[in-house]
């Protein structure tokens, strides 16, 4: 899908809305208030197509498959009981503020409340990371909100690896290049890893000296950019 949307026809951006910066924060994005959806989507070269490059367009709100790419899961997200997938408004701000962070330099702490939305809005965010890397391939830039990072940010082959409760760790996107490898406890701290994106889910539970505090710090050293997603203060 990259592919097609970058050769279809010239590619074109928007740098967005001026930002109103207001000392009194409380959400840390209100200088995005007046963002509209076009807006977000205009900023990432994607006012066409109003979706991340490789996200899910449907999901199934009933049935439960443990392989998505098979044929038959496929055959369900293509019938008639799929919902279509997209993004909240809130949730696209959350990518925008994502990347404002990661070329400024600055790595990013998500502190909505439960089933707000805070694990897609992340992986959305990986999917636009995959999306940016690709069109600094082939066009040469970032988008123009981000062109001051364009001599700072490599295209090199960086993985992204994101951590469940559940202790899983990675996953095949089999229509994504280079993220078929699955990573275990012992593949994941490799010396020559680097990683594009760590993200922590209920980054809380590593806030104590211990393992889980010390594996996160010893990841941070190794990714772009890290961001930690909890509920609880």
């Amino acid at each position: 899908m990259i592919d097609e949307i970058l050769d279809s026809s010239e590619w074109e951006d928007a740098d967005g809305p001026t930002a109103n910066v207001n000392d009194d924060w409380k959400e840390g994005t209100e200088i995005y208030a007046d963002w509209t959806e076009d807006d977000i989507w205009n900023i990432f070269g994607l006012g066409q197509v109003r979706t991340v490059p490789g996200f899910a367009q449907k999901i199934l709100l009933k049935g439960n498959f443990a392989d998505p790419w098979s044929e038959e899961a496929q055959k369900a997200l293509n019938g008639p009981g799929a919902t279509p997938l997209s993004l909240y408004h809130h949730q696209l701000l959350f990518v925008v503020k994502f990347f404002d962070c990661m070329f400024a330099g600055n790595n990013l702490l998500c502190l909505d409340g439960v089933g707000i939305g805070k694990t897609i809005q992340t992986v959305a965010a990986m999917g636009m990371y995959e999306w940016l890397r690709q069109v600094k391939t082939k066009e040469g830039r970032l988008p123009t909100r981000w062109a001051n990072a364009n001599g700072k940010w490599s295209t090199s082959d960086s993985m992204l690896a994101f951590q469940v409760p559940s202790g899983r760790v990675g996953s095949e996107y089999p229509n994504w290049p280079r993220r078929k490898t699955r990573l275990s406890n012992f593949t994941l701290f490799h010396t020559d890893r680097k990683y594009g994106i760590i993200a922590i889910d209920e980054i809380h539970l590593a806030r104590k000296p211990g393992k889980a505090q010390v594996a996160c710090t010893e990841l941070r050293k190794m990714a772009h950019m890290t961001v930690g997603l909890t509920a609880t203060p």
